[in-house]
């Protein structure tokens, strides 16, 4: 599976989604990362089973791409595509547009806020339009959500992007939410903190019971805090993980039926 994860702002949640959402898999997805990001190595340093992948253009990327999807090697690559990179990537697929059929989605996060939904607007007008993506093949990960927002209320926090898709065809089941869990971030060091951690057995109730001081009790009510900030947050991960895979197998197994009818006329 190959996905790209794209946004042409930053602050909205891109990396943190390559790192959590496409890095940290279930146990039970047996697929092997084989290759993520091409623009730093912090993931390839932390996780062992990831394997860098660099190019100086992206001419370079593409070939890599079709290689991949022709071998149907077993693994997924994801690709954090950002900044100026994002208009030189989308002229590249615009141009060879097999490029597009290599890949299996285009996840495109996205956060609250005017300015950034109208410049995402732009990213999602050229895939659809000049690059000739399939509007299914496109996933909008409304990042940083109040938990607490009625699906109405959410909508219309998003008008602008909820009402280009309508427009443009994109089906509102393309659409992901990851609940805001931002003082869970603030508490992730450099090593990144990994799901294990959060969801690891801890009896707050006893810690907070025997503290030796008021002081200490409200440390660990907040660290308890924390931690159901971030098992919400790993658990919206998963969720949009299985999703793409299950679509993907999906599609994989339309794909087969279609060879084996063809072969057996």
């Amino acid at each position: 599976m190959i996905s790209v994860i794209i946004s042409n702002c930053g602050g909205v949640g891109k990396t943190t989604i390559a790192q959590d959402v496409c890095a940290i898999r279930p146990e039970e997805v047996k697929y092997k990362e084989i290759g993520v990001k091409t623009e730093c190595n912090k993931l390839a340093q932390k996780y062992k089973n990831y394997q860098m992948l660099s190019y100086k253009n992206y001419m370079d990327l593409f070939v890599e791409l079709f290689l991949h999807h022709v071998k149907s090697k077993d693994g997924d690559i994801v690709l954090d595509i950002s900044g100026q990179r994002v208009y030189n990537f989308l002229e590249g697929v615009q141009r060879y547009k097999c490029i597009s059929q290599d890949i299996d989605f285009f996840i495109i996060p996205i956060i609250p806020d005017l300015k950034i939904m109208r410049r995402t607007i732009e990213i999602l007008k050229c895939l659809i339009g000049e690059c000739e993506v399939p509007p299914e093949m496109i996933k909008v990960i409304l990042n940083r959500v109040d938990p607490n927002l009625t699906s109405s209320e959410l909508k219309k926090q998003f008008q602008p992007i909820t009402d280009y898709m309508q427009e443009a065809g994109v089906p509102m089941k393309e659409v992901f939410t990851l609940r805001d869990a931002y003082d869970f971030f603030q508490q992730r060091d450099d090593s990144l903190l990994l799901k294990e951690e959060v969801f690891a057995a801890r009896d707050y109730d006893y810690m907070v019971q025997y503290a030796d001081n008021a002081e200490e009790k409200l440390h660990f009510i907040e660290l308890h805090r924390i931690q159901r900030l971030g098992r919400d947050y790993f658990e919206d991960c998963q969720y949009i993980y299985e999703s793409l895979v299950t679509e993907y197998m999906e599609k994989k197994d339309a794909e087969d039926a279609v060879q084996t009818s063809a072969v057996s006329a």
